[in-house]
């Protein structure tokens, strides 16, 4: 996606020619914490 968002972006292009890889690899921030919650037990 990024990739093809570069035609349209020069700036875009020049920051994906400095970092050649671009990897999203972080912990997820939206995870679900049911804990002792009355609404989830069963």
């Amino acid at each position: 996606i990024i990739r093809e968002a570069c035609k349209w972006s020069m700036e875009l292009t020049a920051a994906c020619e400095v970092w050649k890889e671009i990897k999203f690899e972080f912990p997820a921030v939206d995870t679900l914490d049911f804990g002792s919650s009355k609404e989830f037990e069963r």
